[in-house]
Order: C-alpha cells, then sequence, then structure tokens
C-alpha cells in the first residue's frame, strides 16, 4: 500500500522534474545552459527581441527567468503529499503484534540481487 501512495506523488514529481529550472527570456522553449566554472549563464539566443524596448543600464545583465511555473507544480505535489500526512496520522488502528514483530524481521535484498532483479524489468 505504502508503495502506491508513494507512486502517487513521484510520478508527477518525475514528470515536473523533465520541466527546465530556467527559461531564456529571448527564446522560452530553449535550454539556459550555465558554465560550469564561473558559473555564468549562456547568452540569450536572440538578444535583438529587446531592441525596441530601452537599453538596461550597465549594471544590469539579461539573465535566464525562474520557471515558476515548475516550483508552483512542486510545491502543489508537496503540499499534497503533507496535507496525506496530516490525515493519515490522525487514523487509529489496532496492531497486530504478532504481525508487527514478523515486519521487523524483514531483511532487504543485497545490492548485486536487487540489481539482477531491476535488470529483469526493462525501462
Amino acid at each position: 500500500m505504502t508503495g502506491v501512495v508513494v507512486g502517487i506523488y513521484l510520478a508527477p514529481l518525475q514528470r515536473v522534474c523533465r520541466l527546465p529550472d530556467l527559461i531564456d527570456p529571448t527564446a522560452p522553449t530553449e535550454l539556459v545552459s550555465i558554465e560550469p566554472v564561473s558559473g555564468n549563464f549562456s547568452a540569450p539566443a536572440h538578444p535583438d527581441v529587446f531592441d525596441a524596448l530601452p537599453a538596461l543600464p550597465p549594471s544590469m545583465h539579461l539573465e535566464p527567468l525562474i520557471n515558476v511555473h515548475k516550483q508552483r507544480l512542486v510545491a502543489r505535489t508537496v503540499k499534497a503529499l503533507v496535507s496525506g500526512q496530516h490525515l493519515a496520522s490522525r487514523l487509529q488502528y489496532p496492531i497486530d503484534r504478532r504481525l508487527f514483530q514478523r515486519c521487523l524481521r524483514l531483511r532487504g535484498l543485497d545490492s548485486a540481487t536487487l540489481q539482477r532483479k531491476l535488470a529483469m524489468y526493462p525501462d
């Protein structure tokens, strides 16, 4: 049951994760890269888009925008998860001590066996 519940929240997060973190204001559909050494953003793809507007002051640079839509989708999913946890914490149910003790003695697979089993199920 827990795996199903986790999947309900991880699947949307996995889809949202594919969205870009940053958006180029001159070309919203193109990816923004970051120079790993300097930490500088790539130059805007089409800087001429803003030629009709007044120029920015020399102290300001045109930088990528944060993808607020992506952040809102993440926040919505996390909020749903937390509210579900709060609801679940209010549930009272009897504990079967014998079953509980057996669960405590469960062991996980070693990493080699786990990798072999995972390889049996291609993406």
